[in-house]
C-alpha cells in the first residue's frame, strides 16, 4: 500500500449532499487516500441547495436540504470567511466554505445558465488563486458522469464517490402511491373476514379424511328363490285341526269330587270342539280362495322387495354423510357469503336430507277369515291422519325457509357443484353447515379425490381458494 499524501482539497457536488451520506459521515482519509482532506463549499452549493429547501415536488430532498444547510451554518456562522474549519468526530477532515463567487464568463465553453459550470468555474478559479496548492491535489467530487467528463476535459482530478455511501433511492410518485395503496390493502385487509374451509370427522376439523367403503355384493337368484320359499313357509295356512278327546279319569270311585273333575273333562271337551266347528263352519272357500291368491302375489311383491332391499343397502353401504365446517378467523363477520364445493366426476353427491328412504316391506296376505272377522274388518273405522301430516308439513316448512339451516343448491357440471349461502358468518366462532351424502363407486380398491373450494362474501375483495381430500379404502363384503 502505497503511503498517503499530505493533503486533498475537495470540491462537492451538490448532488452529493442530497443523495449521498452527510460529509461528516465520510471516511474521506480511506475514500481519497490523504491524510488530511478540506472540503470546498463555494456559493454555487449554497445557492442550489437553498432552492432545493423550497422544493414543493420532493418533501425527502426539501428535507434533506434543510439539514444540511443546518449543519453548514452552524459551522460557518462563527467562523471567518475562508477560513478551514475543522469537522468534528472526524479526524483529519475539515470545511471551506468560500465567500466569493466565480465569473463563468471568463472560461471558454462555460455556461452562465448551467449550475454545473459555476461549479467547475470556481475550482478552475481556485486552482489560479492557490498556485501554491499541486493541482494533482485539488479535486471534483461528484457521481453524476455529466459533470465529471466536463471537468477532467479542463484537467480537474476527478473522483467517484464510493456507491457504498449513497443513501437508499428515493421512491417515483408511482412507487409512492403504490406503497400507499399498499398499506391501505393491509389496513382493508387487517379489518376483512378470514375464511377457511374443512371436514368436520369426530367433532374434529380436517383438511384430509379416510373412509372405509363396505361394498355389498348381489343377491344371486337362488338365494332370492330360497328366501321367498322360507317366507312361503313362514305364512302358509292350513285348516285347524279337530280336537282330540281327552279320556275321563279312570279312578271314578264314585264320590263327589270323582263326578265333579268326569264332568269337568267333558265339558272342556264340549268347548273344543264346539269351537272347532264354529270356525269352520263359518270359514268360506272364497275366502280361502282368495287367501291363497294374495299369497302368490304377496311372493311376487317380496321377490322385489328383496332385491330394492339389497339395492338400498349396497346404496347405504357406499354413501358416506359428510360435514364441511366454515370458520372465520378475521374481525368481522362475513356478509353474504357464498361458499362453493366441487366433487370430481365418478362420486354422486346429494342433500343428506333427501336421502332415500329404505323400501317397505310387502303386507303379508291375511289368513282365511270367519264370518266374524270379516264383519269386524267392514265396520273398523279409519283414523284421520291429515292433522298429524300438516303438522309436520307445517314444521318442515319452518326449517326448509331458514336461511340459516338451508341446503346447498346442487348441479351437475363435469362432477358436482354445491353452493351454500349464508346472510353472515360471525368471526371467532366455527359454522357446520347442513350434511350431504357422497356416493361412492361401487368398486373396490384405493382411491383419493381432490375436492376444491373457493368462499365468496360481500366484504372480501378476494375469494378464497383451497383444495380438501377424501381418501377411500373400498372393498367387497360377504
Amino acid at each position: 500500500m502505497s503511503p498517503k499524501k499530505n493533503k486533498a482539497y475537495a470540491f462537492l457536488d451538490t448532488n452529493l449532499h442530497l443523495h449521498f451520506k452527510q460529509y461528516d459521515q465520510i471516511d474521506w482519509s480511506s475514500e481519497l487516500g490523504y491524510k488530511n482532506t478540506c472540503l470546498i463549499v463555494d456559493q454555487t452549493t449554497i445557492s442550489e441547495l437553498d432552492k432545493f429547501k423550497y422544493d414543493p415536488h420532493n418533501q425527502k430532498r426539501r428535507e434533506r436540504a434543510k439539514n444540511i444547510l443546518k449543519k453548514m451554518q452552524d459551522q460557518y456562522i462563527n467562523a471567518n470567511p475562508d477560513v478551514e474549519i475543522p469537522i468534528e468526530n472526524r479526524k483529519g477532515a475539515s470545511i471551506l466554505f468560500l465567500s466569493s463567487s466565480s465569473d463563468v464568463s471568463k472560461y471558454r465553453g462555460l455556461q452562465k445558465e448551467n449550475m454545473d459550470d459555476h461549479l467547475i468555474a470556481s475550482i478552475l478559479t481556485y486552482k489560479m488563486e492557490h498556485s501554491e496548492i499541486d493541482p494533482n491535489d485539488i479535486f471534483l467530487i461528484a457521481a453524476d458522469n455529466g459533470i465529471l467528463i466536463k471537468a477532467q476535459a479542463r484537467n480537474i482530478k476527478i473522483h467517484q464517490l464510493s456507491e457504498k455511501y449513497k443513501l437508499p433511492d428515493e421512491p417515483t410518485d408511482d412507487q409512492r402511491k403504490i406503497t400507499i395503496l399498499e398499506d391501505q390493502l393491509k389496513l382493508l385487509k387487517s379489518t376483512q373476514p378470514r375464511l377457511s374451509l374443512s371436514i368436520v370427522e369426530n367433532d374434529i376439523t380436517k383438511d384430509l379424511i379416510k373412509l372405509q367403503i363396505k361394498i355389498i355384493p348381489d343377491l344371486t337368484q337362488g338365494r332370492i328363490n330360497e328366501m321367498v320359499e322360507l317366507e312361503r313357509e313362514e305364512i302358509k295356512w292350513s285348516p285347524p285341526k279337530p280336537p282330540s278327546p281327552r279320556r275321563t279319569p279312570s279312578n271314578n270311585d264314585g264320590t263327589l269330587k270323582s263326578v265333579i273333575d268326569s264332568l269337568s273333562y267333558l265339558n272342556e271337551d264340549m268347548v273344543n270342539n264346539l269351537t272347532y266347528l264354529n270356525a269352520m263352519s263359518k270359514i268360506q272357500q272364497s275366502e280361502i280362495d282368495r287367501y291363497n291368491t294374495d299369497t302368490e302375489k304377496y311372493l311376487n311383491l317380496y321377490k322385489g322387495y328383496l332385491i330394492e332391499k339389497r339395492r338400498y343397502e349396497q346404496f347405504i353401504s357406499i354413501s358416506k354423510l359428510i360435514v364441511f365446517n366454515i370458520s372465520n378467523v378475521g374481525n368481522n363477520p362475513a356478509m353474504g357469503a357464498v361458499i362453493r364445493v366441487s366433487f370430481p366426476d365418478g362420486i354422486a353427491v346429494f342433500d343428506w336430507n333427501e336421502i332415500p328412504i329404505p323400501p317397505k316391506k310387502p303386507i303379508k296376505p291375511l289368513m282365511p277369515r270367519n264370518q266374524q272377522e270379516l264383519f269386524l274388518a267392514n265396520t273398523m273405522i279409519n283414523t284421520p291422519s291429515s292433522y298429524y301430516l300438516d303438522g309436520i308439513n307445517r314444521l318442515q316448512e319452518k326449517l326448509t325457509s331458514d336461511p340459516d339451516t338451508l341446503g346447498p343448491s346442487i348441479t351437475r357440471r363435469n362432477g358436482f357443484v354445491l353452493e351454500w349461502t349464508r346472510p353472515k358468518i360471525m368471526h371467532r366462532i366455527p359454522y357446520a353447515l347442513p350434511p350431504i351424502g357422497v356416493t361412492f363407486p361401487n368398486q373396490s380398491g384405493d382411491r383419493d379425490y381432490i375436492i376444491p373450494y373457493t368462499l365468496f362474501a360481500e366484504n372480501l375483495i378476494d375469494p378464497v381458494e383451497g383444495q380438501l381430500k377424501i381418501s377411500c379404502h373400498s372393498e367387497i363384503t360377504n
